[in-house]
């Protein structure tokens, strides 16, 4: 109050990071629910997920939610680029996976980049499929979505 800033109650909410993860966390949650943070009566809401500048945190730091919300943009930036490929010259294909695609991934990845192989292998995966749509063969990836069944 004395810098006149207020806090929003409704768009505010806290994360519990536990210090001590040899704890048992059921005992440590249980405490929780009965735990409210209240500032100036407004009341704080615990969250287990949470956005903050663009990134999604979740209360064991393990990046999955962000990984998984991320991969999925990826899909959508790659389906785009499947769309307008045929478009535009073969010049442009680089600029167009900087733009669509590449500054997604980059964004925020000093933050979340450091997790094991194995939880951003889906991203890889998605990187991978876009890059051979578009500079691999086009032909050999068209085959690929046609099979017997369809």
């Amino acid at each position: 109050k004395c810098n006149l800033l207020h806090v929003n109650a409704k768009k505010s909410c806290y994360l519990y990071f536990n210090p001590n993860s040899r704890e048992d966390i059921s005992l440590v949650n249980e405490d929780l629910e009965n735990l409210n943070l209240v500032i100036d009566g407004s009341v704080f809401s615990r969250v287990k997920t949470a956005r903050f500048l663009g990134v999604l945190m979740d209360d064991e730091l393990s990046w999955k939610p962000h990984i998984e919300s991320l991969n999925s943009k990826l899909k959508s930036a790659c389906g785009r680029i499947y769309r307008i490929k045929n478009c535009l010259p073969a010049e442009l294909y680089k600029q167009i996976y900087h733009t669509l695609f590449e500054s997604h991934l980059t964004f925020a990845i000093s933050v979340w980049g450091g997790v094991s192989l194995r939880t951003v292998e889906p991203i890889f995966v998605t990187q991978k499929k876009c890059i051979r749509m578009l500079f691999g063969d086009t032909e050999a990836y068209q085959n690929k979505l046609k099979t017997c069944a369809r």
